[in-house]
């Protein structure tokens, strides 16, 4: 397999590896275990950094801990792509 197909084939399975993480801590969440949900979601922003639902996710189940300084900072890093986004794409 070359480069490019290389490439092509992670950015066809990135949508499904980000949906693996959000199940797997929706798991962890449902089961009581907040801290292996943290950790998963906290998976999800390492290998997808840039993605603002996988940071949104890590900042909810942080406020559900009461680690709400933290959540606000994720919160307006999430705005921060946000808005980066919608200013690049007008």
């Amino acid at each position: 397999m070359g480069d490019s197909e290389t490439k092509g084939y992670l950015n066809q399975i990135k949508p499904l590896r980000l949906r693996c993480h959000r199940m797997v801590g929706q798991l962890l969440a449902v089961q009581g275990d907040m801290p292996g949900c943290e950790a998963e979601f906290r998976r999800a922003t390492d290998s997808f950094p840039t993605d603002p639902g996988a940071w949104q996710m890590l900042a909810r189940v942080l406020e559900l801990q009461g680690k709400t300084d933290e959540s606000k900072q994720i919160l307006e890093k999430v705005e921060g792509m946000v808005a980066a986004a919608s200013g690049f794409l007008q």
